[in-house]
């Protein structure tokens, strides 16, 4: 892909190598501005956000129009979802009780908001994290154990990279597309639609 244009219009096709492009040019940069940009400078935090940021991109990339650079409208994205963080609502859970974007902003208010006690609300909840654990053991091992290393035991890109012997890129990457996976699950989205 030689231009910008050809490029965007890969992304739209739903081009996973074009991703993958983009995420080589862009990760860095956005990782700099969100670190600079951020409250809390808990690496854990941004790498959250940066993901937060392609996930975003990734679902809106059709209303995408080259009357700015895909870097600007990136990083316009990650000031939205910088102010979202600030203000609680950023649907990104992390160590830090932050968030995991898969939609999961909808997931999470729906798990972690003790929004009611009664016996049916209970249910649905459970039936909301099974559907969450079934997506997750239906995913390859090498995903599973990615989402496992980051948001279990709380390890960022690097240390991720240096458990699987990858590099940093690769490995964010592969948590990338297992986030995009579980949010394109049909059971989590029925079981949010329940809730």
């Amino acid at each position: 892909m030689e231009s910008e244009f050809e490029l965007v219009q890969a992304l739209k096709s739903g081009n996973m190598d074009a991703w993958g492009i983009v995420y080589e040019k862009h990760s860095r940069a956005l990782y700099a501005f969100i670190s600079r940009h951020l409250y809390s400078k808990n690496s854990a935090d941004v790498e959250d956000i940066v993901q937060t940021v392609f996930i975003r991109g990734f679902k809106v990339i059709s209303t995408f129009e080259l009357r700015s650079s895909l870097r600007a409208w990136l990083f316009g994205i990650a000031n939205k979802v910088m102010l979202e963080y600030r203000s609680g609502r950023a649907g990104i859970i992390g160590r830090s009780g932050n968030i995991l974007d898969i939609d999961v902003s909808l997931i999470a208010d729906k798990i972690m908001d003790d929004i009611s006690k009664t016996p049916e609300a209970q249910i649905l909840k459970q039936d909301l994290i099974n559907a969450l654990l079934s997506a997750i053991k239906d995913l390859d091992i090498t995903d599973q154990n990615v989402l496992r290393m980051r948001y279990w035991d709380g390890m960022s890109g690097k240390d991720m990279g240096t458990e699987t012997s990858k590099s940093t890129r690769a490995v964010v990457n592969i948590l990338f597309k297992a986030r995009r996976k579980l949010a394109e699950d049909k059971r989590i989205r029925a079981a949010v639609q329940a809730v």
